[in-house]
C-alpha cells in the first residue's frame, strides 16, 4: 500500500472511530483538572493491602516481630494516601457527579474520599479476620497443602479473595470501581 493510500485509509478509520454514534457507552468525557484513576496506583493499593493483611508474605518480606508494627504503620499510611487519591479519582470519574464549580467539587469530594479511605483502613482488621477463615478453609480442603503459609503465598484463590473482599468494602462505601 502506498503512503498516500495508507494516509487516506488511516483518515477514514479515524473518522469512523470518532463518530458519536459509535461511541455510545464507550466514551468518557474527562473534565479538565479532575484526577484520573491509575492502574499503577490500584496495583500498589492491592499489594500494600496484601502486605498489611499478610505481613512477611507480601511486601517487605524481611519483616519480623520487632519491626512489624513499624512496617504495618508505614504501609498503612501509604495505603491511606493512595486510597484517598484513587477514591477521589473514582468519585470524579463517576458520571453522576454534578457540581456547579469544578473547584468546589474537588474540595467536597476530597473530604468524601478521605472519609471513605479512613473507613477502609478501619475495616482492615475485620478483613484480615475474614481472610484468615478463607486461608484456613483452603488449607483444610486441600490435603496436599503443607501449611497456612503455602496457602497464603501460593494459592491464587487467596489473592483473588483478597481483591474481592477489598473491592466489596469499596462498593459498600459507594466508590465507583473504575479501571483504566
Amino acid at each position: 500500500m502506498s503512503s498516500q493510500n495508507f494516509t487516506q485509509q488511516l483518515t477514514k478509520t479515524v473518522d469512523e472511530l470518532s463518530k458519536p454514534q459509535t461511541l455510545q457507552g464507550l466514551f468518557h468525557e474527562h473534565r479538565d483538572g479532575d484526577p484520573l484513576p491509575s492502574s499503577k496506583e490500584l496495583e500498589e493499593i492491592i499489594e500494600l493491602t496484601r502486605s498489611i493483611l499478610f505481613p512477611g508474605f507480601y511486601g517487605m518480606t524481611s519483616v519480623n516481630i520487632q519491626t512489624i508494627r513499624y512496617r504495618i504503620g508505614v504501609d498503612t499510611e501509604r495505603l491511606y494516601k493512595l486510597l484517598c487519591r484513587q477514591v477521589m479519582a473514582g468519585l470524579c470519574f463517576n458520571e453522576d457527579c454534578h457540581c456547579a464549580n469544578a473547584a468546589d467539587t474537588r474540595c467536597c469530594l476530597q473530604e468524601e474520599a478521605e472519609r471513605i479511605a479512613e473507613n477502609i483502613i478501619l475495616k482492615l482488621p475485620k478483613l484480615r479476620k475474614i481472610l484468615s477463615t478463607d486461608v484456613q478453609a483452603a488449607f483444610d480442603g486441600d490435603p496436599a497443602a503443607a501449611n497456612l503459609g503455602e496457602v497464603i503465598d501460593c494459592y491464587p484463590a487467596i489473592k483473588a479473595l483478597t481483591n474481592y473482599r477489598l473491592a466489596h468494602e469499596l462498593v459498600l462505601e459507594n466508590v465507583p470501581l473504575i479501571q483504566e
